[in-house]
């Protein structure tokens, strides 16, 4: 049976690149994203508000600042995930498929890959990328139930998963609620996904980093 020294020994440029992720203060961390997210809110309730030519702001624009941090935390998300698989810091496999689904939704936020499949083929991308939200569910439910403790880790994917899971309602609502209810809701609905998505993926990167940094700390007691 191979010791953590021996995955250690096997994975050192893993464990090499882990050690200052783990290193990375999770309050700091939250209250930058925090504050980041509130700001790119703000500009966007103003853009389609007050100044529809802030361009940049414009968080329905599939290039803007609030994509390219939208991609960027969901990238950050993956990557930590990845470093949890691959240092050991999770035994179970769903974490395997977790990382990846979370690095094709980074991807396809920073290349906006549903809206054009979407213009492509005239199907709604709700619809195409069913099996893909069905693979991602069930990883998050492996991954939720090999990291039940602690409980705060398990919260957080909790409130990750609902912060993502809104805002396909909230879509689903604008597509196929009819013209009324797009005209009236479409900006505030908006806004209020591409919000609550950069928090979903907030919220996954520090689960990931706080399940890292447990197994740091269960590796030094041992």
């Amino acid at each position: 049976m191979p010791t953590e020294t021996d995955r250690a020994g096997r994975l050192p440029i893993v464990q090499q690149f882990a050690a200052p992720i783990r290193r990375i203060p999770i309050l700091p961390a939250v209250v930058l994203c925090g504050l980041v997210i509130g700001v790119l809110a703000i500009l966007g309730i103003l853009q389609r508000t007050v100044h529809p030519e802030w361009i940049a702001a414009n968080l329905d624009a599939e290039s803007s600042a609030g994509k390219w941090v939208g991609s960027g935390l969901l990238w950050a998300a993956a990557g930590v995930w990845f470093l949890v698989a691959a240092t050991g810091a999770s035994a179970r496999p769903w974490v395997w498929i977790w990382w990846p689904i979370l690095a094709w939704l980074a991807a396809d936020e920073g290349n906006a890959f549903h809206e054009r499949i979407e213009r492509r083929l005239e199907v709604d991308w709700q619809i195409l990328y069913a099996p893909l939200i069905v693979v991602a569910a069930i990883s998050w439910w492996g991954v939720l139930r090999a990291h039940r403790r602690p409980r705060k880790v398990a919260l957080l994917l909790i409130l990750g998963a609902g912060a993502w899971a809104i805002p396909l309602v909230l879509e689903l609502i604008q597509n196929w609620g009819g013209e009324p209810i797009e005209a009236a809701l479409y900006d505030p609905m908006m806004i209020t996904e591409e919000i609550l998505e950069m928090i979903g993926a907030t919220v996954f990167f520090i689960a990931g980093l706080m399940v890292l940094k447990g197994d740091a700390a269960h590796r030094t007691r041992c």
